[in-house]
């Protein structure tokens, strides 16, 4: 029997025994459907469940009284941060409180509704409610994002997968971010009908993975339990928790590759005019003071730039050199400068500029500190001042230039060229290659690659790496 002729209470083509509509009835449907086309169904649903969702509340106003709606919410309430907006919260609580919590004869809201209404509901508002009594609450994982039509999503407790029309939500998520979500299957359309305000980025996410498993155990949970308000209310707790964490959690502390915080210092020296040649001639001579101009810049030509430097990197064998200091001598200023990124390292240089001034007396007039919060990273100084090395890292513009493009490919490929044999603290000091070894270690690699894949979609498309790519040569597939 061919699809188009398949009835929706028949057995399904593919020969799983399952009734069509409930196989792969859904999976016919969208893929029939444009995007245009579907865009359009999901505008006309979302005013249908608008709609729906006032009647429902008036009728439960009628029958329970306003104070007795409103008791119903706190459970849910009480996970309420004060940085949930109302707009946002109203995403979460019509589907909890209409279709999730029973509160009496083991009906929801919309079940009443729907025997209360009798004949008068309409068909297709009676098909709409039966779609949300088959929907879940789930840990919805983004798999990729189609801009102006919808999210691929997989829940991670049920392993169903779906591709949901919200062309609004495209310019705000990314991959592998997650959601705590419902989502509604209707006419070979998926909806989000219920939605935490707040997703979470990767690494949060899994926390949220772990802790639901707590309760509901590993491998495939039934969409069922999903169902029960007591579950879904953990699963809200749970979530809320999280993002309380991420709002208090602590700066990150930033090193440079010999482990010293990073704090971008500028040392600043002044020296007598007339002595220019022998201030000149003495940094020169510093130790490790390359005799290039490191950044020309037509606007400052009286300004000469060296770079100091050491031989190879503790961190990144394949690096040839660490740049540890840029120093300018600005002869219009009499002015000479010196910009590291930690202050060890500015200790260290002020001592050696000072040392090789005594010839040619120069006096310190202080010292600028910005930390790595404030860094705007623009040119080679930026660069120097975060990284330790002068990269193939241009400027970044809105519009970059097709040599800007190359330079931060080539950049990025030498750097995951030499990942795959890194010893990284997250995989317990392992290389990605030896934790792709053991079970543990691969646990720990798909996390951290789901980590890299949310951060990547955050980037400006022309600067992303292929995450698959790295999956595929490492064998860990998601």
């Amino acid at each position: 029997m061919s699809k188009s002729a398949n009835n929706r209470n028949q057995p399904c083509h593919c020969g799983s025994g399952k009734k069509y509509k409930v196989c792969h009835g859904g999976t016919d449907q969208r893929a029939a459907l444009t995007g245009t086309a579907r865009v359009a169904l999901g505008r006309r649903l979302r005013v249908l469940d608008q709609r729906i969702k006032r009647d429902i509340e008036a009728f439960a106003i009628a029958a329970l009284g306003e104070e007795g709606l409103f008791k119903l919410t706190l459970p849910l309430y009480s996970y309420h941060l004060e940085s949930d907006t109302e707009l946002g919260w109203a995403q979460l609580l019509p589907s909890y409180l209409f279709h999730t919590i029973r509160p009496s004869d083991g009906l929801t809201l919309r079940d009443r509704y729907i025997a209360a209404r009798g004949d008068t509901l309409a068909a297709e508002d009676r098909d709409w409610l039966a779609a949300h009594a088959r929907a879940w609450w789930g840990l919805w994982d983004i798999l990729a994002v189609e801009p102006h039509l919808g999210l691929r999503v997989r829940d991670r407790l049920t392993h169903e997968e779906r591709f949901v029309i919200e062309p609004r939500l495209t310019s705000a998520l990314t991959p592998r971010c997650g959601m705590l979500a419902r989502i509604v299957d209707y006419q070979g359309t998926s909806m989000l009908c219920g939605l935490n305000p707040t997703p979470l980025p990767a690494w949060a996410f899994e926390l949220a993975e772990q802790l639901a498993r707590k309760d509901l155990g590993e491998g495939r949970v039934e969409p069922e339990r999903l169902r029960e308000a007591e579950v879904v209310l953990r699963l809200v707790g749970g979530w809320q928790g999280l993002c309380v964490a991420i709002q208090n959690k602590p700066e990150p502390r930033i090193c440079n590759t010999d482990g010293e915080p990073v704090l971008h210092c500028t040392d600043v020296f002044a020296y007598e005019r007339e002595r220019e040649a022998d201030v000149v001639a003495a940094l020169s001579a510093l130790d490790g003071c390359l005799h290039h101009a490191l950044v020309f810049d037509p606007k400052r030509p009286q300004v000469k730039s060296y770079a100091l430097y050491r031989q190879g990197n503790k961190v990144h064998l394949d690096w040839e050199t660490t740049i540890l200091a840029v120093l300018e001598i600005d002869a219009r200023a009499a002015r000479v400068t010196v910009t590291t990124n930690s202050e060890a390292r500015a200790d260290r240089f002020r001592a050696a500029v000072e040392v090789a001034g005594k010839a040619t007396p120069l006096t310190y007039k202080g010292r600028r500190a910005t930390p790595p919060s404030n860094h705007v990273v623009d040119g080679v100084l930026g660069v120097i001042a975060a990284h330790d090395r002068v990269a193939a890292v241009p400027k970044v513009v809105a519009v970059p230039s097709d040599d800007q493009v190359a330079d931060v490919r080539t950049s990025k490929e030498k750097y995951f060229a030499a990942w795959f044999e890194a010893r990284l603290p997250v995989l317990g000091d392992q290389t990605p290659r030896e934790a792709a070894k053991t079970h543990e270690g691969r646990l720990r690699l798909r996390g951290l690659l789901r980590e890299l894949e949310y951060l990547e979609g955050r980037s400006p498309e022309w600067e992303r790496i292929d995450v698959r790519a790295i999956r595929r040569e490492l064998g860990v597939e998601d």
